[in-house]
């Protein structure tokens, strides 16, 4: 079954207390040749953009059934009791089509930081066919009653595993004991939550504006495999350690990467440092090597690259993967960061033609707005009861009209909240005369 992102809404996240967001392009795998999904939010410092995709990694941790990290409670709007996240899906399956709808509560207040999930399935009809709920305050462990007639042990078993969940912070409907105890049938509930599960785990990515410059930094790679979205992961300051299957699937990947970064860097290469084969801890025979870029002859391990290097590397194997697999999304905050504005356009301007997945991506560079269509850019609003709006007017160059708007204004929500020039260097000389004080 194959599932495509089709919208997103936040309340009370961050400093959204409400945003929604739909994402552009058919919802049809059958219209997947016609072009990517592409998605590119636009704003100032500080209006939401990291915001969406904070929110789609805890959705993707909440999907794969794993463990919410410990300060995600911190990600609710300071003063509120809890945080409402909520995304549907397509899920398509031969000649079947379906709407999931999935949402999850956090709060701030008890020990469990997820208050509670919620799972409808519709059909091509817009009937519903099938659910599952709960919430963390019923007795009852699992809603609609009518549907979930759970009775004697497996009344028991669903209580215990839920409340197990809760205490660990993670999803009770896409549970590991909750897949075989009540997703066991066949019929579109189970086969969507099934592929929820999967695409979570194996076709959604997240890159976060640091994630390559931490010290443990890691880039994801999807492997070429008889499942497209196979991955492994290689350390970007250390050597990596990969078992011999994996190790061989690099290998191919970086031919790919190297096709594509050789015309978008003339003369670039990334190529590997090997150490030598050991045995690793699962007694499985694997090879330690390292990451090395090359140019002119000239070989330099990674580590010590530019920032913008770092950033290409650690994204275009997962832009060659989603450009490639129609169920794959890729999230990548501040995709500009160290990327040559003309590069970015380019790039973008490519997937959005011929490309088959999904991309969200936040970035100040504006010059994405003269490359792609006006329906696949969100920009941010000073409300924050209305944080995400479309500018709607039709125009060959939306970067000019965007930034029209912000010296202007003349939509119906405000797009920038004017910066203080006079009041900017006076605070400068501020700190000037105060630092001329105490030398003397």
């Amino acid at each position: 079954m194959l599932i495509r992102l089709s919208s997103m809404e936040l309340t009370c996240f961050k400093n959204v207390r409400f945003g929604k967001i739909a994402m552009p392009a058919s919802d049809s795998a059958a219209d997947s040749e016609k072009r990517a999904g592409i998605l590119g939010i636009y704003g100032q410092n500080g209006s939401g953009k990291t915001a969406v995709t904070d929110m789609l990694s805890f959705l993707k941790i909440m999907l794969s059934g794993d463990t919410l990290p410990p300060n995600v409670r911190d990600y609710i709007t300071r003063g509120e009791t809890d945080a409402l996240i909520k995304c549907s899906f397509t899920a398509e399956d031969g000649d079947a089509a379906y709407r999931a709808e999935y949402s999850f509560t956090l709060s701030a207040e008890g020990e469990s930081p997820v208050a509670g999930e919620r799972l409808a399935v519709y059909n091509r009809d817009r009937r519903r066919i099938g659910g599952i709920e709960y919430s963390r305050e019923k007795s009852y462990a699992l809603y609609p009653r009518r549907e979930w007639k759970l009775s004697g042990n497996a009344a028991i078993d669903a209580e215990v595993e839920k409340r197990i969940c809760l205490h660990e912070g993670r999803s009770v409907i896409f549970s590991d004991s909750m897949q075989g105890f009540l997703f066991g049938g066949d019929n579109a509930l189970t086969e969507v939550v099934r592929s929820l599960r999967s695409f979570a785990r194996s076709s959604f990515y997240i890159i976060r504006a640091d994630s390559y410059t931490k010290e443990d930094a890691r880039i994801e790679f999807v492997l070429p495999s008889d499942t497209p979205s196979d991955s492994c992961e290689v350390k970007l300051k250390e050597p990596t350690v990969l078992a011999d299957d994996d190790y061989n699937g690099f290998l191919r990947v970086l031919d790919g990467m190297n096709t594509v970064l050789g015309i978008i860097l003339p003369g670039f290469r990334v190529e590997l440092h090997e150490f030598g084969r050991e045995i690793m801890r699962d007694g499985e025979p694997g090879m330690r090597f390292e990451l090395m870029t090359g140019k002119n002859g000239m070989l330099v391990p990674i580590r010590y690259e530019s920032e913008g290097i770092k950033k290409i590397i650690s994204v275009i194997n997962l832009l060659i993967g989603m450009y490639n697999n129609y169920q794959m999304c890729v999230v990548i905050d501040e995709l500009d960061s160290g990327v040559f504005e003309f590069l970015l356009g380019e790039l973008l301007s490519c997937i959005e033609e011929s490309g088959k997945g999904q991309l969200v991506f936040t970035s100040h560079n504006l010059r994405p707005l003269e490359m792609i269509d006006s329906a696949a850019l969100v920009f941010t609003t000073t409300n924050p009861d209305n944080r995400y709006i479309r500018i709607r007017e039709k125009t060959k160059n939306l970067r000019s009209t965007y930034l029209r708007h912000i010296t202007l204004g003349g939509l119906n929500e405000e797009i920038y909240a004017p910066v203080n020039t006079p009041a900017i260097a006076q605070a400068f000389r501020k700190c000037r005369r105060e630092t001329e004080n105490e030398q003397r």
